[in-house]
């Protein structure tokens, strides 16, 4: 939706650069500011010019309404319940049209990973229910696909 994207917890870029190659205006964050620095150096050598970031996923320094979307791929299970709904805040502050969050399911968090919360299908949903309550015009969505997909689009 839309041609500008925000991805939050980018980490090495793939999406990010992916997302560029598919004709998207790409703003790369992520906490590790020496990862931001390599993914900088690296996109114009693959003729894929994008923005970059370092910063918190939940202290964007970018404007409200800075894209049409935002990407959180697989960041919230690294995060407690409470920084997830710090960041996940912030990404429809920052997306005008639509925030789309990736997470795998899984039954205990893989402490092997880094990850601090495990989700599954009805987690997701009241994750989902959560953020509508309190954002009104919102309309959410969860699907399955290799894990949870949760589709955040905003009615007006």
């Amino acid at each position: 939706m839309g041609r500008q994207l925000v991805d939050v917890g980018s980490c090495f870029g793939f999406f990010a650069l992916r997302a560029v190659d598919l004709g998207m205006e790409v703003t790369a964050t992520d906490l590790s500011q020496p990862t931001m620095d390599l993914l900088a150096r690296v996109s114009p050598l693959l003729r894929r010019q994008l923005r970059t970031i370092g910063c918190d996923a939940a202290h964007v320094p970018l404007p409200d309404g800075s894209a049409d979307t935002v990407s959180a791929l697989h960041l919230v299970e690294h995060l407690t319940p409470a920084a997830a709904d710090d960041v996940l805040e912030e990404a429809i502050r920052l997306a005008r049209r639509r925030v789309i969050v990736a997470v795998p399911f899984e039954d205990e968090p893989r402490a092997c990973y880094g990850h601090v919360q495990a989700f599954n299908p009805a987690s997701l949903r009241r994750l989902g229910s959560k953020l509508s309550d309190g954002h009104p015009s919102l309309v959410v969505s969860v699907h399955e696909y290799r894990g949870g997909w949760l589709v955040i689009d905003r009615t007006i």
